[in-house]
């Protein structure tokens, strides 16, 4: 079951605000030393399944994330699996890139992210710095896990990570649905 959300309000302080909340900075990141520190206290960048959830369920979920991300640790670029990637870390994004955790947008270059998967919106959205919406999922500040960077490029610091990402509610649910055994066949042309 998720954790319960820390802030809810990390897409709309001041940038200073939310960096010193997560002891990073917009230029070097954490440093490989902090980021070991916030994995041992936080766990892994994974969703936990609840009880009997399907296997069916579980696959598809491990599905929708990268399984390398690049950070930015003590200044240099640095690819790590997606599971330790940590609240903090400084991450670059571009158009292909499956989002690895939430992430705050600090820096854009006309990325836009396919959100459909997520919320239905069927237009990729143009995200940059400034704060839009107070409801996360409409704010343009923010890069949520899973979703799909579709052209530009990006940089951003991850504010949730597993179970306390946004979408972990979304598996949640989803893998609450009892369809058997067996994934559902959606296809209509078998």
């Amino acid at each position: 079951m998720a954790s319960p959300k820390k802030y809810e309000d990390d897409h709309t302080i001041s940038l200073e605000e939310f960096c010193a909340r997560y002891n990073t900075n917009t230029e070097v990141g954490l440093t490989s030393a902090m980021a070991a520190e916030v994995l041992k206290r936080d766990g892994p960048n994974c969703i936990t399944p609840p009880p009997k959830t399907k296997q069916w369920a579980k696959d598809s979920v491990k599905g929708m994330f990268p399984k390398q991300t690049l950070v930015i640790r003590g200044g240099e670029p640095l690819s790590v699996d997606t599971e330790n990637v940590v609240e903090g870390d400084l991450v670059q994004l571009k158009g292909g890139d499956r989002i690895p955790a939430d992430v705050r947008i600090i820096e854009a270059d006309g990325f836009k992210i396919d959100m459909s998967q997520l919320t239905g919106e069927s237009e990729p959205q143009t995200l940059s710095p400034e704060f839009t919406n107070p409801n996360p999922i409409e704010a343009r500040n923010i890069a949520l896990a899973t979703t799909v960077g579709v052209e530009g490029s990006a940089k951003g610091i991850v504010f949730n990570t597993g179970d306390r990402m946004i979408m972990a509610g979304t598996a949640f649910l989803v893998s609450r649905l009892d369809f058997g055994e067996e994934r559902p066949s959606y296809c209509c042309c078998s």
